[in-house]
């Protein structure tokens, strides 16, 4: 049952970790890739360190939304769609640094007193 409700914060790292292999950013993209592998670890700081990248991604996913929209737009490609699908990747990526607040991974990583 953990497993399921980390699922989205695993997906959210591993997009992530595609993304910056595109963009030629490999320490990057070693990082992203194996942070998950943190999380078979029960402690707070796992789960704070988890919810920091998750912002920090979802930033990146935003940037990079106004980076390829103002290229499209200078090249008179249509953007609409792909804003709104980067758009709703941000949106799950920032969603993701939530599951900590289920009561199970509230225990788990001891978010609660």
């Amino acid at each position: 049952m953990v497993f399921l409700q980390l699922l989205p914060v695993v997906l959210s790292y591993l997009l992530m970790a595609a993304h910056l292999f595109r963009g030629h950013h490999d320490l990057l993209m070693v990082l992203a890739a194996l942070a998950p592998l943190l999380l078979m670890i029960p402690r707070q700081w796992v789960a704070r360190v988890m919810q920091v990248g998750l912002v920090i991604a979802t930033a990146e996913w935003l940037r990079t939304i106004v980076f390829l929209v103002q290229e499209r737009m200078a090249f008179g490609q249509p953007y609409a769609r792909m804003a709104l699908i980067l758009g709703a990747v941000a949106l799950i990526t920032m969603g993701s640094a939530f599951v900590f607040h289920r009561d199970a991974l509230s225990r788990r990583y001891k978010l609660k007193p």
